[in-house]
């Protein structure tokens, strides 16, 4: 059965950003976090981790409303850069005409084949325009953060998991103290969160976009170090050259957050040394553990009574862990076993939530299958 709720009145066809603004408004007034524009379909959306149809199901979008509605936004190579295979990540905002609201959202635009011929795929991700304040942060997360004169920082987790998010809403909490003195520089790909209505008594933020502001990570990196920053937000770390870069710049001087895309803090370190070349690995496991600050995996479970909740397991890396882990062949084995020594651990964070009534008993058991 079609929820009359959720569906949208598109018209007989999509042509501009107009249309689309519309349609995005209508998105964010459900509570929509994702849409999807899918060649061949009808417009899906994700809402509290379920998809939903925003378009009847007789009303797909054709490729060339798709290629209208990207060439209005983005530029009229569009079609040629996605025929290069060559994604698009770019962001999107506007004012609601119907709220005054300002709305944001992280757009990737990729090409595809959809029954047997070229088709086209955009998801709209709906970002806040401020970033939020953190919400249930352990203090010691948080203290690590404020009281970090240099060092690398990272959360990680899968694609959707809120990494940018805490980031942010962790950065902002820095930004508002009255005496923080941060000169903060963001490189993002493309910029999510912006620090505009965020009141700063003492510090000041700049944001580049790769591929608009700086040519790539590795020498926004190499650049930002030019301008004097106190910490910079490096928006993902996937490969040997931004890495390497990030590793650098926090060990001189420079408090660095990034995310990773990992599944804990035992995996993180293995999957940032394996994509260095292998003849500099053995030294790469060194140079990274002498820059960790600390690691943040985040986890979005279903939370009672609807929406999610943040799962998060950490480790601050002081010099006796460090130790620890140099003076071990099972790195994997011996960071589990400190997390779990320390009740930092994916389980113990559920079986707090589970405590406070806010996850089912069957989320928590899949999150302890797990760790046994």
């Amino acid at each position: 059965m079609i929820n009359d709720f959720v569906l949208h009145d598109l018209p007989p066809r999509l042509n501009d950003r107009v249309d689309l603004n519309i349609l995005l408004s209508h998105a964010a007034s459900i509570d929509a976090s994702d849409v999807f524009l899918m060649s061949g379909y009808p417009i899906k959306a994700s809402r509290h981790s379920k998809f939903i149809n925003l378009s009847t199901p007789n009303r797909s979008i054709s490729e060339s409303e798709v290629i209208n509605i990207l060439k209005d936004f983005y530029g009229i190579n569009a079609q040629a850069k996605l025929g290069d295979g060559s994604p698009i990540d770019t962001s999107h905002d506007f004012i609601c005409p119907n709220t005054q609201e300002r709305l944001r959202f992280r757009v990737n635009a990729s090409s595809c084949q959809r029954d047997g011929r070229q088709g086209y795929t955009v998801t709209f991700r709906s970002i806040p325009t401020t970033p939020p304040l953190p919400l249930n942060v352990p203090e010691e997360i948080i203290n690590t953060c404020k009281g970090s004169v240099q060092g690398l920082i990272l959360v990680v987790g899968a694609t959707g998991n809120g990494k940018s998010t805490l980031l942010a809403s962790i950065l902002r909490d820095i930004l508002e103290e009255n005496d923080a003195n941060q000169n903060l520089i963001t490189l993002e790909s493309p910029i999510e969160f912006v620090y505009d209505e965020v009141r700063m008594p003492s510090s000041f933020v700049t944001q580049m976009e790769v591929g608009r502001h700086i040519k790539d990570f590795p020498s926004g990196v190499r650049n930002t170090l030019r301008m004097a920053p106190k910490s910079i937000l490096v928006g993902e770390s996937r490969d040997y050259e931004t890495i390497s870069s990030a590793v650098e710049a926090s060990v001189t001087g420079h408090t660095v957050y990034s995310t990773v895309h990992a599944n804990s803090v035992s995996e993180t370190i293995m999957r940032m040394v394996s994509v260095y070349p292998q003849e500099l690995q053995g030294q790469a496991l060194e140079d990274i553990l002498s820059a960790l600050k600390m690691i943040v995996a985040q986890r979005l479970l279903p939370k009672v009574g609807g929406g999610r909740v943040a799962l998060r397991e950490y480790l601050v890396f002081d010099n006796n862990i460090k130790d620890e882990i140099r003076n071990t062949k099972d790195i994997v084995g011996t960071i589990n076993n400190i997390v779990k020594r320390n009740k930092t651990s994916m389980y113990d964070s559920a079986m707090s939530l589970y405590n406070s009534n806010l996850i089912e008993e069957s989320s928590l058991n899949i999150v302890k299958s797990n760790y046994e």
